[in-house]
């Protein structure tokens, strides 16, 4: 993805995804839970979240439908 800030619909995704970029997300409200690497991870409004998105990342659950924040930065800059 290279460097980006975009801002994107919740929704569930149908397979894991990787990329080599630090991905952060921002939600302004609801919340996401993420398939990383294996593990349960849940998101919610007003949090952060920061990870090395080589890592099978997959969005399980999306609570709410207000777009999220989505920024990725390469890892030789980060």
């Amino acid at each position: 993805y290279g460097f980006t800030c975009e801002m994107w619909k919740p929704a569930r995704m149908p397979r894991p995804d990787r990329h080599n970029e630090i991905e952060l997300n921002l939600l302004k409200s609801g919340s996401l839970t993420y398939l990383l690497g294996g593990h349960r991870m849940s998101i919610r409004a007003g949090r952060l979240s920061v990870f090395w998105a080589a890592i099978p990342h997959q969005i399980v659950a999306a609570d709410g439908e207000e777009p999220y924040f989505v920024v990725t930065v390469p890892l030789s800059e980060f």
